[in-house]
């Protein structure tokens, strides 16, 4: 058997389809490269209070979370990297300067905007898309008010508010800004994170935990916020659904999520 392999996959739009479902065909290999003897992570902007229990069951060792703020590792919390009350103060001023319906997503807590949850769950269409799930999850987690510290914000402005590069101007320097990974038409979603902070990181930093190199890592990912994740690792696929920029960061391009891309992507890396 050849030496185990890290695996790094992003959630949604690379396991996790629109609907929240995932492919029978990703189920399957994961299970395959889990027998095989490979680590497998999810590598995400999600926030734990975001991951459901059912993407435990898929043979999951650890967890990239945060875009790369939080590692877990075997149960073990390896990188909690945090923003600072004073900066999601002065943050929050910004985004409520342009109408933001923004969300603060920490491993322990979720403290949104008041209206954030029914504008999500509008954009998101619920009961047709699944989302309900994601909402269900989140219950108990919601806080009111500001965090004293947290990962990362989710921000949805209205089209027309606002563009990535004016609040690029107005955001603290040791802060990056992001287009979110999720895509909602007539709307800009913008992910804001820690300058140091990426899952090109996390990876590193899974990678060191074990003693592993850095070379035999696999990066499966559509979004911009896994650019660093499929340059960083030592095979970094694009899903068929990225956008131009993301596929020519990879080292192979799969298929789209429901033309069985991400099975496709892990017989790519030769993982099943």
């Amino acid at each position: 058997m050849p030496d185990p392999m890290l695996v790094f996959t992003d959630l949604d739009g690379t396991l996790i389809d629109h609907s929240q479902r995932i492919p029978d065909s990703a189920v399957e290999a994961l299970a395959a490269a889990h027998d095989a003897g490979h680590r497998l992570f999810m590598c995400t902007g999600r926030s734990l209070p975001e991951i459901y229990p059912r993407l435990w069951d898929l043979g999951f060792d650890g967890i990239v979370a945060g875009a790369g703020g939080y590692v877990r590792v075997d149960g073990e919390v390896i990188h909690d990297r945090r923003i600072d009350a004073t900066t999601i103060r002065r943050l929050t001023r910004i985004w409520d300067r342009f109408d933001g319906r923004w969300i603060w997503q920490g491993p322990d807590a979720m403290h949104p905007h008041p209206d954030f949850m029914n504008s999500f769950m509008r954009l998101m269409d619920a009961e047709l898309s699944g989302w309900e799930e994601y909402a269900k999850a989140l219950a108990p987690f919601l806080e009111e008010g500001l965090p004293s510290s947290t990962t990362k914000c989710t921000v949805y402005f209205e089209h027309g508010r606002t563009s990535v590069n004016e609040l690029l101007d107005l955001i603290p320097a040791d802060m990056r800004l992001i287009p979110g990974s999720i895509e909602s038409e007539g709307t800009l979603v913008v992910e804001s994170y820690p300058a140091d902070v990426s899952k090109g990181r996390g990876i590193e930093l899974v990678a060191q935990h074990y003693g592993i190199p850095l070379a035999r890592t696999v990066a499966i990912g559509d979004s911009t916020n896994d650019l660093e994740a499929l340059t960083t690792a030592g095979v970094g696929i694009a899903m068929g659904g990225a956008c131009a920029r993301v596929k020519a960061a990879a080292d192979h391009v799969t298929a789209p999520i429901h033309e069985d891309g991400f099975a496709r992507a892990l017989r790519i890396a030769a993982l099943i």
